[in-house]
């Protein structure tokens, strides 16, 4: 219940902002984005024993485990905060208030960078699609570095370069993985007509159903940046269940590639619609397994850029249409959280163990 009124409660900040404030001013939006991630840090940062790597990353933050390895794995944004709040005596479960208050902070810069006007929107799907707020509760590394790769994808549509570089550079502070992302780099120009974006999205999640994990098995060992991954319990397959939950919103990225016939997207809202859709098609082939879909997170927010932009058209043209995929997004959303909620979406709190 708590994931469901934490959602309201931005969508009703959010949209106040959008309504009423002067956008040409920060320092609403500043405000805004204040309150709303009080509310957040305190139940990301709260979390108690959510999803698989709580307990792991509760040992980092308390340094018993060794964190060296960051260090020569060059994960050094990383390693540097968590020394840092440890030596102050402020290691422990504080650190994850930490990184709760670094992604916030990091999503409403992105947030203002996609748009001005329809702040709810893009935030509506950060919860509810994207399963970034959620995971960020699992995979502190990974998530911290998605805002950062998210925000250098931004800047590669703008064709800023060199910022590209210096964010999936901060990135790879964070998680090395990140590095796999300059790959973008050649990516960023492509364009999907119709037919073969329906053929893609279709045969990559067709794709996503089948289980590679033997081979991934095989080849983890000899790939640096995961081969502590090898013999760990976390090289698993994806349930089937776990699979359907993910690649259930296929029916309205389909619908959304309406939008490439109606030719109403800026140049570079083109350019991010287009990096967008591969990044969801990438995001879906890395659900094979468990190891893969870890390299799948840097697309998290990226993915949902294509909704974005489909859904701001209909707000303007197709009202129903508009409404009707919210309601279905909304349904799926409270089943994750409420019906069948597991692993990143269950809820227990550190101040309920007080």
């Amino acid at each position: 219940m708590i994931y469901c009124l934490n959602l309201v409660y931005g969508i009703l900040c959010s949209y106040y902002y959008d309504k009423y404030c002067n956008k040409k001013k920060v320092g609403s939006y500043i405000v805004v984005a204040f309150f709303i991630s009080i509310i957040w840090i305190l139940i990301v940062g709260g979390q108690y024993g959510i999803g698989t790597d709580y307990y792991s990353y509760l040992d980092i933050f308390s340094l018993k485990s060794d964190i060296e390895i960051y260090k020569i794995k060059n994960e050094f944004l990383f390693y540097w905060i968590v020394s840092f709040f440890y030596d102050i005596n402020l290691g422990g479960q504080f650190l994850f208030f930490v990184f709760a208050f670094i992604n916030s902070f990091l999503f409403f810069i992105i947030c203002r960078k996609i748009t001005y006007n329809h702040t709810w929107l893009f935030l509506f799907l950060y919860i509810t699609v994207s399963s970034l707020f959620h995971n960020q509760m699992n995979g502190i590394r990974q998530c911290t570095a998605t805002y950062f790769v998210t925000l250098a994808i931004i800047y590669l549509s703008e064709e800023k370069k060199n910022r590209f570089l210096l964010f999936v550079f901060v990135a790879m502070g964070f998680h090395a993985s990140s590095l796999i992302i300059l790959v973008a780099y050649f990516l960023r120009n492509i364009t999907y007509n119709y037919r073969l974006a329906v053929f893609l999205l279709i045969v990559s999640s067709l794709f996503s159903l089948l289980s590679f994990n033997n081979i991934i098995k095989s080849i983890v060992p000899y790939i640096y940046m995961y081969s502590s991954y090898a013999d760990s319990e976390y090289l698993a397959d994806i349930s089937f269940i776990g699979k359907i939950t993910k690649i259930i919103v296929l029916p309205f990225y389909l619908y959304s590639l309406n939008i490439l016939k109606r030719n109403r997207l800026s140049s570079i809202s083109f350019k991010l619609y287009n990096i967008g859709i591969t990044a969801y098609i990438l995001k879906t082939i890395c659900l094979v397994s468990s190891v893969t879909s870890r390299i799948g997170y840097l697309s998290f927010l990226i993915s949902v850029i294509p909704l974005f932009f489909y859904l701001e058209d209909l707000m303007t043209y197709n009202k129903k249409k508009f409404l009707f995929i919210l309601y279905c997004l909304c349904v799926v959303y409270v089943i994750k959280v409420l019906i069948i909620p597991k692993g990143e979406y269950t809820f227990d709190s550190f101040f309920l163990q007080l």
